[in-house]
């Protein structure tokens, strides 16, 4: 609304002069009676109230939309101008100037060349979109603010041929920002609600000018509108349980476009579900079985399906499957024995749920009912290791079990058979009495109690050949004697080892050493025996003298502790009249005796010498 009036102008092609076709400045001219169109009469009401600074926004927009529409309303504001005197055939253009105080002009714009022709409507809008989306159908089209402000829809019923216009108002299309800030057209320009499910409609689009004229009525879009209207759903689904084997039932809602049901299954609540039924259920069936491999928590709904394919759910009921399948019985079971140990393997079990494997053993027979658990908590690995006594000396029997989380147990596994090699040796035997006579030695021992005795062998060694040798061959468990001829003179020792089954060697028995002596009797005297302890060194010294006529080979100290029955050697041959028995404990008597061997055969002994400690 320019306060003073607009000026209009026109030139021809070619021209270089304007013409003003006005002769009284163009404004705003109040009507001189009450318009027929009461709309208008409320535009031109609210145009004489308003403030020019009031005039903004959404009541700028319908201002600006009326007089696209209202030519009368346009004269009204003084923005409006009809040229009757431009001739057919010649090109124009036309220029508006505001007038301003002073009586100066100030130009507002110029229009494009006119040809100046017969009235021909624009060409139609283009780009026009056309779909269904659930229960409504959506419309899009090219904008072209240049050519036309708003659009008009028509909508025709295939069914009843009725054409009419989908929008009471014209459509006015606005840019509006997008996540980035951008500004662009909305993708979804109009949506009609107003339409029957199972109809096929046509739509044409015709734009609005800025004279309130239509453009040509763009291409027409068929739409079938389809059934998106689901039926109604089962009612009140219940289930049963019966081990892995689920029953489901339902109330039914018939509905003219029922076709069938679905049934469906997740193991979470939130799915995905899964179809159990390719082909519908027929309409009159409530009820259906779903039987499970493997037990868990299910989820089931059943769907009401129509013929258009909508689906109506069901209540959701959920199911807990109880694990009553006991796992696979563990296979491939081996045991490897080892000192000390037999170790166990076997080939894993493939369920999801195992918690492990318990192992049961037997140290009598592979009966599976007399078998013992041997570890309190499933293990995982399939590997085991039995600490067993070095001495066992059993068969044993292993059975593995597998065990899951709902603690059912497999079958036992075949057994698996393993004996412990024999690794302990028997007690080293005890000589209890060596004797020479008539030129032989005669070794006697105490019988081992070893229940996989085997046998005895005897060593010996002398003072020519210090190297204990076996000088027996196996001697049988009944016997406990040895004899053998010895050489005059010379000084033997003996000892005695045991060996078992598997030929383990016992340690070697106490040593006796013995010579074989000539009739010729020696002259020999031990004495002044005497024994010192040394107290701060845990040790006791004895010391002696000897007096003899013959040749001295050597003296053997020996030994008794407390009130063992014999005396035993605790030396070797000494060649000096001294030892030092560091093997004393406090508290204990001790009762030692001297040997003295001479070169003639003869062995001569002390008087016995009592010590306490």
């Amino acid at each position: 609304v320019y306060n003073y009036g607009v000026n209009v102008y026109r030139r021809e092609a070619g021209q270089t002069e304007w013409i003003k076709l006005n002769s009284v400045p163009v404004k705003k001219n109040l009507p001189d009676k009450s318009l027929e169109d009461r709309e208008l009469d409320f535009f031109v009401k609210l145009m004489r109230e308003v403030k020019k600074e009031e005039l903004k926004g959404i009541l700028l927009l319908n201002v600006l939309v009326k007089t696209f529409e209202s030519p009368d309303f346009s004269n009204y504001l003084g923005i409006l101008y009809k040229d009757d005197e431009v001739e057919s055939g010649k090109i124009v253009e036309y220029k508006v100037t505001e007038l301003v105080a002073g009586g100066e002009e100030k130009t507002i714009g110029y229009s494009n060349k006119i040809q100046v022709q017969s009235y021909k409507k624009e060409s139609p809008v283009t780009e026009v979109v056309v779909k269904q989306k659930s229960k409504k159908v959506v419309i899009s089209w090219k904008p072209e603010d240049e050519r036309f402000y708003s659009v008009n829809i028509y909508r025709t019923n295939v069914s009843t041929s009725i054409t009419e216009k989908v929008n009471a108002n014209p459509v006015v299309v606005s840019k509006i920002k997008d996540s980035t800030g951008a500004e662009k057209y909305p993708e979804v320009m109009f949506e009609d609600l107003d339409l029957e499910e199972g109809e096929t409609y046509v739509y044409t689009i015709a734009g609005m000018d800025f004279w309130g004229d239509e453009t040509e009525h763009s291409e027409k879009v068929t739409v079938a509108f389809k059934d998106v209207t689901p039926p109604l759903p089962p009612l009140d689904l219940k289930d049963s349980l019966n081990n892995l084997t689920i029953g489901l039932q339902w109330t039914i809602q018939n509905v003219p476009d029922l076709a069938g049901f679905i049934v469906y299954r997740s193991s979470k609540i939130k799915g995905p579900f899964e179809k159990l039924n390719s082909n519908l259920l027929p309409i009159a069936v409530n009820q259906f079985t779903d039987k499970v491999e493997e037990p868990g928590p299910l989820y089931y709904y059943v769907a009401a399906v129509d013929y258009a394919g909508n689906e109506a759910h069901s209540n959701t009921v959920f199911v807990q499957v109880n694990d009553i399948i006991p796992p696979g019985k563990p296979s491939n079971v081996v045991a490897k024995a080892d000192t000390g140990s037999i170790s166990l393997s076997w080939a894993p079990n493939k369920e999801g749920d195992l918690v492990g494997y318990l192992i049961y053993r037997s140290s009598v027979t592979d009966d599976n009912n007399k078998q013992v658990l041997i570890n309190s908590l499933p293990i995982k690995e399939t590997s085991f290791t039995d600490q067993l006594p070095r001495q066992a000396k059993n068969t044993f029997y292993y059975r593995v079990v597998a065990i899951d989380t709902a603690f059912n147990k497999s079958e036992p596994s075949e057994p698996a058979i393993a004996r412990m090699p024999d690794v302990i040796a028997p007690e080293a035997p005890f000589l209890k009495n060596v004797e020479v006579k008539e030129g032989r030695v005669k070794l006697e021992w105490l019988a081992n109690v070893d229940t996989d005795l085997k046998g005895y062998y005897v060593y010996r060694s002398s003072e020519n050949d210090p190297e204990y040798k076996q000088v027996s061959p196996l001697l049988p468990i009944t016997s406990n004697t040895y004899e053998e001829g010895i050489t005059s003179g010379v000084i033997y020792y003996y000892r005695v080892k045991a060996v078992d089954s598997a030929n383990n060697l016992s340690l070697a028995s106490n040593m006796y050493a013995v010579i074989k002596h000539d009739s010729d009797k020696a002259d020999v005297e031990v004495k002044n025996v005497k024994a010192k302890f040394r107290k701060l060194r845990k040790l006791l010294v004895l010391s002696w003298s000897v007096k003899s006529e013959s040749k001295i080979k050597g003296c053997i100290v020996y030994r008794k502790e407390g009130d063992a029955p014999i005396l035993m050697p605790v030396t070797g041959l000494l060649k000096e009249n001294k030892f030092t028995d560091k093997e004393i404990k406090k508290g204990n008597k001790y009762i030692y005796q001297i040997r003295v061997y001479t070169s003639n055969g003869r062995i001569e002994k002390s008087e016995f010498i009592e010590v306490y400690y």
